[in-house]
């Protein structure tokens, strides 16, 4: 997308950090510069997007991101939003790190198998091990069951998708929120200081066409939904799998 200029015609919901967002059109991409115009907030102001202005640089990285629903992608941002007010609305500029390479699907390493029950088992005696395409399902099942914070050494993985379930759960935002989620996993890198390298939660989703909660009695905080993703090295993918939302306070 650098580069060009393009517009998208869809207000859709578009969130900047973890506590914006709003409904929203990205209305123009050049370079490494993405112009949005805001409808109106659904979660914070303009009072938090001056705060999150100015708290940029003590955010961690991971958390200094814009992720735009009606493409299903988004990107790590590169400074400090800068906006100002027009009849049209409120305009922003976002300056963007180009997109995070992804793992080929079918390169992905091998993985302790996990059944239905999510239990490792064994086959011929020996623990199961799953590798390439076939592992990604595991892969996505476990990135988006993990809660934002229930990880001590990495308290800013995970999603918030028990949050947003349990603040709309009846509303029709919810899907749209859910989306933003999935994306943010999927787009926006994670900094290993181990290896030195960044890499995406999902490693290999490179675009989120759509989230779809199918129709099921919620069992044992187990909701399913069906995926329609862009894989690296496959093109268009989808897998029906339950998430881990959990119902009550944690």
């Amino acid at each position: 997308m650098d580069g060009a200029v393009r517009s998208v015609g869809d207000m859709d919901f578009i969130a900047i950090g973890p506590d914006l967002v709003l409904i929203g059109e990205l209305i123009g991409v050049k370079d490494a510069t993405w112009d949005v115009r805001i409808g109106h907030f659904l979660i914070g102001d303009l009072g938090a997007l001056i705060e999150f202005n100015e708290r940029f640089d003590r955010i961690v990285p991971m958390d200094r991101f814009v992720l735009v629903n009606a493409l299903g992608d988004g990107r790590q941002l590169a400074a400090a939003a800068t906006w100002q007010k027009s009849d049209a609305g409120v305009m922003l500029s976002l300056k963007v790190h180009p997109s995070t390479p992804r793992t080929n699907a079918h390169e992905l390493p091998a993985d302790i198998a996990t059944n239905d029950a999510n239990d490792i088992f064994l086959t011929n005696g020996n623990l199961a091990f799953v590798s390439g395409l076939e592992s990604l399902p595991q892969k996505i099942k476990m990135c988006l069951s993990t809660l934002r914070g229930e990880m001590p050494f990495h308290p800013t993985f995970g999603t918030r998708i028990k949050e947003y379930f349990d603040l709309f759960r009846d509303s029709p935002w919810l899907p749209h929120l859910v989306k933003l989620e999935v994306i943010r996993m999927a787009c926006v890198p994670i900094d290993d200081p181990i290896t030195g390298s960044a890499y995406t939660a999902l490693r290999s989703v490179s675009r989120v066409r759509s989230i779809e909660q199918l129709p099921a009695d919620q069992k044992e905080n187990w909701i399913p939904f069906r995926l329609h993703l862009d894989l690296e090295g496959v093109g268009p993918w989808q897998c029906d799998l339950p998430i881990f939302i959990p119902l009550g306070e944690r």
